[in-house]
């Protein structure tokens, strides 16, 4: 999806999202502030590449449903640990209003994710976070990414990349970052 299609595109989807949809990329899309709603991750169980780029606005990957913009940010109590269950790889390039990528509560959902890279996205505070609070996870919580075989950060200065990992040498949220 570029802006090439759709120059002034706000949102990608309203009502029903393809159950099958396996690969999506965002790319140039200059006024979209977010992705995906909470309401429609739950259908998007077969999403494996997750690849979003130079979208100025972005401020969210996954919004509240309501039009309310003071409440946009999600709690841990709106979303249950198996969104994107198959998501295998995610890219983010570009994208400087984006603060974190994903609310806390997704990180025990990930389990497939094996490679992420974030480049050039100067707000990023963590991946895994709350808006404006986004912050390194918290490894009590237990929000292991057990298959993450490539976690590669570029041109993100606020980015915590404290690494920890786990008895069992699994990776946390929290991976050991490739900065460059």
């Amino acid at each position: 999806m570029s802006s090439l299609l759709v120059p002034d595109l706000r949102c990608i989807w309203k009502g029903l999202v393809p159950s099958n949809l396996t690969f999506l990329e965002v790319e140039k899309c200059k006024r979209l502030t977010h992705v995906f709603t909470d309401s429609m991750i739950a259908s998007l169980l077969q999403l494996q590449v997750l690849e979003i780029s130079n979208c100025e606005e972005l401020e969210q990957i996954i919004a509240k449903d309501n039009d309310d913009e003071n409440d946009q940010i999600l709690s841990e109590s709106d979303l249950q640990s198996s969104c994107f269950p198959n998501l295998c790889r995610i890219e983010i390039r570009r994208c400087n209003k984006l603060r974190s990528l994903f609310p806390v509560a997704m990180a025990s959902g990930l389990k497939k994710l094996q490679i992420l890279i974030v480049r050039e996205s100067t707000q990023l505070l963590g991946v895994f976070g709350q808006g404006d609070h986004a912050s390194p996870v918290n490894v009590e919580k237990e929000m292991l990414l057990p298959h993450l075989k490539k976690l590669e950060v570029y041109g993100c200065p606020k980015l915590a990349t404290e690494s920890a990992t786990t008895s069992n040498d699994s990776m946390s949220a929290q991976s050991e970052v490739l900065l460059i």
